[in-house]
């Protein structure tokens, strides 16, 4: 019974220290799933923000934003900037590359183009660039001209880093078929000696190298448009919302199972408890009746011990009463023989008196 209240006890505080670790790791979690929370309220915010930018066209020409807001969009496959995905990181590059054409539109071919510009003269609503696709042409580099781009420092093609679907080729291509984008202005420069036919170099910061010569670079404090970066800070928060959401859906399911883990931790050391409790009030009936048992012992050894001695002062008092009658049959005997002495001495008596009752008879 002691071994088993030792090892109920020991499973019991067993139990208990997983129950406050999980308790503690709970704690870290919830606050973990609080900080995730704040993040992403602050990056929501900020995306609605960029949304309703983007959704609005903020940033763009009026004739733009005209066109874009209203059922002429229909007409509309997208501007330059919506079709584009562009690496991170090259985004001031392409914003200074492209310049306005960031804001060119695209139609599938000139009729839309000539209804939308007819649109817009009508509504006064502004100027706009379009680009149909059934007519708009663009050079590319040669692959002997790609050969020579194979050299340090040169990132590639504009068209080569950019993510886009081909049925656009063709507009972007005649903004960007012939425009090549390297690390820094020195490559550029570099590049312009040996590259032929080239529209302009741009470089990661934004400077430019044309043909001619002609160079241009400096702070770019207020970029072009600022479109790209606008699109490309969407895309990350959009992705880093998608993946704070999976990771707060985790973060619930392993709430979830913690929470479930410590209700199944409280019924075992409430279960163990109560078998706890049941074991000592157990142990505790038994050391009862020990006692109980040791004290009816005791009383009956006493009791014994006052039998023995009982016993023995019988045993005594027998062996004197044997003495006695011993000696009472001794006395007997005596006085038995004293008797017949008695009587023999009686009969010798009257025999004398006998033979003188005889004598004097004579």
């Amino acid at each position: 019974m002691a071994q088993a209240l030792t090892a109920l006890a020991e499973r019991e505080t067993q139990t208990q220290t997983e129950l406050d670790g999980m308790k503690e790791e709970l704690a870290r979690h919830q606050k973990g799933v609080r900080l995730k929370q704040e993040e992403l309220t602050q990056i929501t915010a900020r995306l609605k923000t960029l949304q309703e930018l983007e959704e609005g066209y903020e940033g763009y020409a009026f004739g733009v934003k005209r066109i874009m807001q209203s059922t002429m969009s229909q007409l509309v496959l997208g501007t330059v900037a919506d079709v584009i995905t562009v690496p991170a990181g090259l985004e001031t590059a392409f914003e200074v590359a492209l310049g306005g054409g960031l804001q060119n539109l695209i139609t599938p071919s000139e009729a839309e183009a000539k209804e939308i510009i007819a649109w817009l003269q009508e509504v006064r609503g502004g100027r706009v660039t379009i680009l149909p696709l059934d007519s708009i042409k663009g050079t590319e580099f040669s692959d002997d001209q790609k050969d020579i781009l194979n050299q340090t420092g040169v990132l590639g093609t504009a068209l080569d880093l950019l993510t886009f679907s081909e049925e656009y080729r063709p507009a972007l291509a005649s903004l960007l078929g012939r425009v090549v984008l390297t690390e820094d202005l020195d490559t550029a420069l570099s590049l312009k000696r040996r590259l032929r036919r080239f529209s302009r170099i741009v470089t990661r910061d934004g400077s430019v190298v044309f043909p001619g010569g002609a160079m241009t670079g400096g702070s770019l404090n207020n970029r072009t448009s600022g479109l790209l970066a606008r699109k490309g800070e969407l895309e990350q928060l959009e992705a880093k919302t998608q993946n704070l959401q999976e990771q707060l859906q985790a973060y619930e399911k392993k709430e979830e199972h913690l929470s479930q883990s410590m209700v199944r931790g409280g019924e075992e050391l409430a279960q163990l408890q109560e078998k706890e409790l049941q074991a000592k009030l157990e142990l505790q009936r038994v050391s009862q009746a020990k006692e109980q048992a040791i004290l009816e012992r005791e009383s009956k050894s006493q009791a014994y011990g006052q039998l023995q001695a009982q016993s023995e002062e019988l045993q005594t008092m027998l062996d004197q009463l044997g003495s006695l009658h011993e000696q009472a049959i001794g006395e007997v005997c005596r006085l038995e023989e004293e008797e017949r002495a008695r009587r023999l001495q009686i009969q010798e008596h009257d025999a004398s008196l006998e033979e003188i009752a005889s004598a004097l008879e004579l």
